[in-house]
């Protein structure tokens, strides 16, 4: 269980760089250098880079329980039939978007406790990237709002 727990963290850390990292690189190096006119454009640039971080974070988590499901910790799917690496892509999607669990009946328990804490990691980031776009929009569009008389 333990161990469970300490990969998790492993993992949730690694997600949480990630998504700083994308965040600070669209935020410092992209964006200023885009001379864009519509603001909706330079949105749409922060969005497609918290997209980007949200996409790797879920490969990062599928590739985690892909390789660990080869070191006989109890990952993987337990019924007989052979997984790809898309089941756990697909499983890590579920997980992480909150969407639910399209295999659990051949989860094991080690699995379904790594897809909770990846569940949270999701929502997290989810927020994360929201509060990114609401600062992105209130301050792109702030500046390309046309002047009102009483301002």
């Amino acid at each position: 269980m333990l161990l469970y727990l300490f990969i998790g963290t492993i993992l949730v850390g690694i997600c949480v760089i990630i998504h700083y990292e994308t965040l600070r690189f669209a935020a410092l190096s992209i964006l200023p250098r885009l001379h864009l006119r519509p603001a909706r454009v330079l949105v749409l640039v922060g969005v497609i880079a918290c997209m980007t971080a949200h996409v790797a974070e879920i490969w990062m988590f599928a590739i985690a329980l892909y390789v660990l499901s080869f070191l006989g910790l109890e990952f993987g799917y337990d019924d007989t039939v052979r997984r790809t690496f898309f089941d756990f892509l697909n499983n890590s999607a579920d997980s992480y978007t909150s969407l639910g669990y399209s295999d659990i009946a051949h989860l094991p328990k080690a699995h379904h406790l790594l897809n909770g804490v990846e569940a949270l990691a999701g929502l997290v980031m989810i927020a994360w990237t929201a509060s990114f776009t609401f600062l992105l929009m209130e301050r792109y569009w702030r500046h390309h709002l046309p002047k009102s008389p009483d301002r």
